[in-house]
């Protein structure tokens, strides 16, 4: 097996460009480039422009503030991924929190499109319509998004030459991860073996004693499928 994968926030941007389109029945395209307009000309190849268009531009990435996980201890513990091949060890898919702030521009040559953008987009907002989760390794992993609760309207240009566009700009925050593209081998447990220590303060309580003052042990043994067991530390 070829230990590599997709890293998570890769998987992030697909789930937020396929949660836009379901939320709003537009096609959303992540970039930053300066000329979106050349962008747009150039994937119709001279044909009209379909609108509503979209586009998200990063601004920012930063480590959360506050957090279900922890920063350090996430990326220290992973997450457990496939089992090998011979169902002796696992992959570890090591990974951290991740707040990634997009600013959307929203284009369209319909006032009243833009109006309903708006509505839709406050009522996202309070709502939570754009999470998602994403299948990472074997675990889903929800995402959770943070939309600004204010939408803008810029003035339309209003000279003979202009086109006839309004731009409709506004904010989110994706709550997601980033992760390496390198699957880290662990060995799997296959059993786990304790044995029981008993105080003197509750040995009376739970040992029993025979008549020639022998003392039992209390032994445990627990199997585990094979291949799939915890991460052995």
């Amino acid at each position: 097996m070829d230990n590599k994968i997709t890293p998570i926030e890769k998987m992030v941007k697909e789930g937020l460009v396929q949660s836009f389109r379901r939320v709003f029945d537009t096609d959303l395209t992540i970039t930053n480039t300066s000329n979106k307009r050349e962008l747009v000309a150039k994937r119709s190849q001279g044909r009209p422009i379909k609108y509503p268009i979209a586009f998200a531009e990063l601004s920012s990435v930063c480590l959360p503030s506050q957090g279900t996980y922890k920063a350090q201890a996430l990326m220290r513990r992973g997450l457990v991924g496939q089992a090998t091949s011979d169902n002796l060890g696992t992959f570890k898919l090591s990974m951290i929190p991740m707040d990634s702030a997009y600013q959307i521009l929203y284009i369209t040559n319909d006032f009243s499109q833009a109006e309903k953008f708006g509505k839709t987009w406050l009522m996202a907002a309070v709502g939570g319509f754009l999470k998602f989760n994403i299948l990472y390794g074997v675990a889903d992993v929800g995402i959770s998004l943070e939309l600004d609760r204010q939408v803008s309207f810029p003035q339309r240009d209003a000279s003979p030459n202009a086109v006839e566009e309004y731009e409709v700009t506004t904010n989110l925050i994706i709550n997601g991860y980033a992760s390496h593209d390198a699957l880290m081998n662990q060995q799997a447990a296959v059993s786990v073996e304790t044995t029981m220590y008993i105080s003197d303060q509750t040995e009376k309580a739970l040992m029993q004693e025979d008549s020639e003052g022998t003392v039992q042990v209390f032994r445990f043994n627990r199997e585990w499928p094979q291949g799939n067991g915890p991460l052995t530390s």
